[in-house]
């Protein structure tokens, strides 16, 4: 039997990821599902004059959710290639505020390697794109800890008042700016 980890994606309304996900940890059924998570980017911001860290969706509106395809005689389906996403797929269809499942006629498509991979070099094993932490030295910015390390080239703009940068990314084939934290700790000319 061959299992492999494939990632598909939910929508709902802005605002809704938590509690949706909530509902579906709580009502679906564990059978194929490793996982239901909403990939959180770790920014700062100034409350009553006191900074504090507070986390935000990286995509709002999108739930991922990880499936064993456990590939098999009796687990194979004639919809999607897979008895755990047709059997994941009719339950989603039962859970309030959900939007739609991301796919192609009707079809749940799994989310691309390429995609899985850039979402994983953001937020490592955990689901949080951590705060990052850098330095400007001249018009070049070194990161040295946090989820832009390795990722200077990506930054499109940084708002330093903010603490934050705009980050351009590719997902789901469409280009994305992203607003990831960073503080800059110094700035050199």
């Amino acid at each position: 039997m061959n299992t492999e980890e494939k990632w598909y994606v939910i929508q709902t309304r802005t605002g809704n990821e938590d509690k949706v996900r909530e509902i579906c940890d709580i009502r679906l059924e564990k059978k194929y599902v490793d996982r239901i998570f909403v990939p959180k980017i770790e920014l700062k911001k100034k409350y009553r004059g006191e900074w504090q860290k507070v986390k935000r969706p990286m995509y709002p509106g999108y739930i991922f959710f990880s499936v064993r395809d456990i590939e098999s005689e009796e687990t194979s389906s004639t919809v999607t290639g897979s008895r755990a996403v047709d059997d994941f797929y009719l339950e989603l269809k039962k859970i309030p505020y959900l939007t739609k499942i991301l796919g192609a006629d009707r079809i749940a498509v799994p989310v691309s390697e390429e995609d899985k991979k850039r979402v994983e070099s953001f937020i490592g094993e955990g689901e949080t794109a951590e705060l990052s932490v850098g330095v400007i030295e001249g018009d070049k910015v070194r990161i040295f800890e946090g989820a832009l390390t390795d990722h200077e080239a990506l930054i499109k703009r940084i708002d330093r008042h903010k603490r934050t940068a705009l980050v351009e990314t590719e997902f789901l084939g469409e280009k994305r700016l992203i607003e990831v934290g960073l503080e800059i700790i110094l700035k050199s000319v």
